[in-house]
Order: structure tokens, then sequence, then C-alpha cells
């Protein structure tokens, strides 16, 4: 395993580019400076927003905070990512300050699997009314949507029509967990050069510790490991951490 501070770079860089790949479709738009970069949808439209980069340097806070406000004018989203390699060190405390974000904010905790660390043991459901599938439609995807838009969401956030087109184009690779024949339960994969990252885990409440996370998960960190990725990285809710850790992935933030 690499030293901590390239997996933690992974990790936010692997969510920076995860937020790059939200904003593809056209009715999303990406800002960025060089000192912080979000994604949001257009005018009128649904999508997901969010701060994914702050990288203000050294400078004042009365700098940053004028920095800030003229962000606000241009709609700054209300969501931040920040991270180990946001700067400055205190940027959070600048932003509650601003009522940018709450001061009891739970931001994700960043995790990584090296791909000869992976714990496939654990996850081979004994359960035969548990499968995974791949999504290669619309039909399948929309039912993907709409399981992760419900749980991880609350609301229609992903617009299926509009982010099919990833999952086709092999950018986003989707996975719908089944028990028996409902479809109960997501995953996606990212992978950019052999740096990959799990994206959008989620299961209906009604189905949670049947294993059918741990199987769906399984199917995705094993197709990248076959792909040749090398590392791949997460983002976990506190919910999550002990599914992860079962897997094999350790926390670094």
């Amino acid at each position: 395993m690499e030293d901590n501070r390239k997996i933690v770079e992974h990790i936010v860089q692997g969510m920076e580019y995860y937020m790059e790949t939200l904003a593809l479709p056209s009715h999303m738009e990406k800002f960025s400076d060089g000192m912080c970069a979000w994604v949001k949808p257009k005018e009128g439209a649904m999508g997901p927003e969010a701060v994914y980069r702050v990288t203000l340097g050294d400078k004042t806070d009365e700098e940053i905070k004028l920095i800030l406000q003229s962000y606000r004018d241009k709609g700054l989203p209300d969501y931040w990512c920040v991270t180990p390699l946001s700067t400055p060190n205190h940027i959070q405390d600048i932003l509650v300050s601003l009522g940018i974000t709450e001061a009891q904010a739970e931001n994700s905790l960043g995790m990584a699997l090296n791909s000869d660390e992976y714990l496939g043991g654990y996850a081979k459901a004994k359960h035969t009314d548990i499968s995974v599938q791949k999504v290669n439609n619309i039909t399948d995807f929309t039912i993907w949507s709409d399981i992760a838009n419900k749980v991880l969401h609350e609301c229609r956030l992903l617009d299926p029509i509009a982010y099919f087109p990833l999952c086709e184009s092999g950018k986003l690779v989707c996975y719908l967990g089944y028990k028996e024949d409902s479809p109960v339960a997501t995953a996606a994969t990212i992978n950019n050069n052999g740096s990959a990252t799990l994206e959008f885990v989620a299961t209906l409440p009604e189905y949670r510790k049947q294993g059918i996370a741990a199987a769906v998960c399984s199917a995705a960190i094993e197709q990248l490991i076959r792909e040749r990725a090398y590392i791949i990285t997460l983002r976990a809710r506190k919910m999550g951490v002990s599914l992860y850790k079962a897997l094999g992935f350790k926390v670094y933030y």
C-alpha cells in the first residue's frame, strides 16, 4: 500500500473526478477558477450540486471572505466537500462563520482499498436468493436511479434520461442487487486509468443487513480488479463504514 499522503490524494482526486463526471450531462454546469470548483444544475434544472475543490492557500481570512461572497453572487452550492487537501486548514471554520455550512455538518470519511487487499470472501453470499446484475439498458438504469435517488437523495436528483449515456458509454458502470427477483440495492464505479471509485451504494431500508450491499459492492470491486484497477476509493457515511471495512477498505481521513 502506498504511503498515507499519496492515498489521501487518490481519495480526493477520485472524488473530484466523480464530481466532474456528474457535470457531463447537458443540464449541468461546472465552475473552476484555480481556487474553487463546483458543479450544479443549470437554472430551472435539477441535479447534483457541490463545491468539490477548495484551494485558497495562504490568503487572509478577510480576503477569503470577499472571495466567498463573490462566489455566492455566482450561485454557490450549499454543500462543500472539505478534505485534508483543502486550504487553508481552517476553511471549515470560515465557512461556518459566514453561515455557508453548519458547525456540525458531517463530512464523509475517506476510505481506500488496494486491489490486492480485497477481502472477497466476505461478500460471497450464501443466500441463493441474492444476485447482482450489471446495468445495460435504460429500463434497468431507471430502476437503478430510482433506488439511488430514494435512498441517498430523497428526491429525483439523478435524471435517468440525462445520466444513462454515462452508463451506456461505460463512464459510469452501474450494478443492481436483487433479492429473489426484486431489485433492492445499487452500486456504481468510475475507473480513471486504474484509480477507481465506488459510488452510489444504496439499499432499500427494508432489505438492509441481509448481505445484499456486500454482494453488489463485491461484484463492482471484482470487475474493477479484472480491469486492473490498482486502488479503489470511496467517501463513506458512518453507517456504511463497517461494510467497507469488511471488504478490506481502510479509513484515511
